[in-house]
């Protein structure tokens, strides 16, 4: 797993060199005599000269400590990594060079990511295939990425920043409908319906499913 905020992801005691060493230390994936030629070599692949592997989390930036923090993840030797808002607490810059670097790793080692972000956008240059939740439930969901631009559910849009009625979204998550569609109360759209009973996620076309009365 790759965390939102690498600063408190990390022992702040710990080396770059012991962070990326724990988990191949921990599931006894290499002899210790091979664990810093590892270590070395997975701090290089994210980018972070093995000179510096001997530094602590506070020697570096934001940036930097997230790349460890992938190097640790990948000394797993995982088939999947979880990468929860791995770019939101990141200077806008430094966000397309971590881009970057998952989109090469990705395909460098046969990795399937499950990336879990508000922005879509970044979503979009990294994804296959796509679901939208909110409250819990899948509202919106495509199978091919190449889908993203006919997405419309009302609460998808909003994460685009798509243009809405005035007056939407004024009830933020105060209000949560408990047997019809989660997404009423602050949809622009909602009709008694949406309060009344919960929307099928209903296939539109092939590949894109909607859960959303005005689909019905």
């Amino acid at each position: 797993m790759v965390y939102q905020n690498s600063f408190e992801a990390v022992n702040p005691r710990f080396t770059a060199g012991q962070i990326v060493e724990e988990p191949i230390r921990y599931f006894g994936l290499v002899p210790g005599k091979e664990r810093e030629q590892m270590v070395a070599g997975l701090l290089e692949q994210v980018g972070i000269p093995k000179d510096e592997a001997g530094k602590k989390p506070h020697e570096f930036s934001g940036g930097q400590l997230q790349r460890i923090c992938i190097a640790r993840a990948l000394a797993a030797n995982p088939e999947m990594i979880l990468l929860d808002e791995p770019l939101s607490s990141l200077d806008v810059s430094v966000q397309a060079q971590i881009l970057n670097l998952l989109r090469h790793l990705k395909e460098a080692f046969g990795l399937t990511y499950l990336l879990i972000s508000h922005d879509l956008e970044t979503v979009y240059n990294i994804a296959d295939r796509l679901a939208v939740i909110y409250a819990g439930r899948i509202i919106e969901e495509i199978d091919d990425i190449n889908l993203f631009e006919s997405m419309e559910h009302p609460y998808t849009a909003l994460l685009l920043g798509k243009d809405i009625p005035v007056g939407a979204c004024e009830e933020q998550l105060s209000y949560i409908s408990e047997k019809g569609c989660v997404y009423a109360g602050r949809c622009p759209y909602a009709e008694q319906l949406c309060f009344d009973e919960v929307p099928a996620l209903t296939n539109i076309k092939r590949g894109h499913r909607i859960a959303c009365h005005r689909r019905r």
